[in-house]
């Protein structure tokens, strides 16, 4: 018996499908819209509306590899058939795409200025006190930019994605 996918699973896999592996001529590994990537997302400013869930950055290989990781766990997740479902699974997902190692926190954290925006952002929105400091240390909080840059992301991702689900939806209503 073979299952049936939700509009949004459909559109989620089509993302995910589109964002493709690529190696620049310094043997530098990114990820990109593949050429022949549907229509929709170029003309629902996808990768657009992914940047600016962070800030005017443009273009950031960071960004395209997390839209890919994010695409990726929302399509290997079975219970995620709606936006809503993708939104309650952000929180494990963006958890588990934080870098582990300090070292590469420290990179990310240097790899744009507005990145430490982002750790203030987050110590203001996860809370950030003396015990905590304590405890984490300036890992902890580079840990919680990076947290909530990812949640970012796949928050914009989830709404194009149902945007895109919600409108074949209608469009099939429509022709019955």
């Amino acid at each position: 018996m073979t299952e049936t996918k939700t509009a949004f699973q459909t559109v989620t896999e089509e993302v995910n499908k589109s964002l493709i592996q690529d190696t620049r001529n310094d043997d530098t590994k990114f990820y990109k819209f593949a050429d022949d990537a549907p229509a929709w997302i170029d003309k629902a400013q996808v990768s657009l509306k992914c940047h600016e869930a962070l800030d005017d950055r443009f273009p950031d290989d960071w960004v395209y590899e997390q839209m890919y990781f994010i695409t990726s766990d929302l399509c290997n997740y079975s219970d995620v058939e709606t936006a809503e479902a993708a939104q309650d699974a952000m929180g494990d997902i963006a958890d588990g795409l934080v870098d582990v190692y300090n070292m590469d926190r420290v990179k990310w954290l240097a790899l744009d200025i507005n990145n430490a925006f982002l750790c203030d952002e987050a110590a203001e929105e996860f809370g950030w006190d003396k015990d905590t400091m304590k405890e984490q240390g300036l890992y902890g909080l580079i840990g919680m930019g990076q947290y909530l840059a990812i949640e970012r992301i796949g928050n914009a991702l989830i709404e194009c994605i149902e945007a895109e689900a919600n409108e074949r939806e209608n469009t099939e209503e429509a022709d019955d």
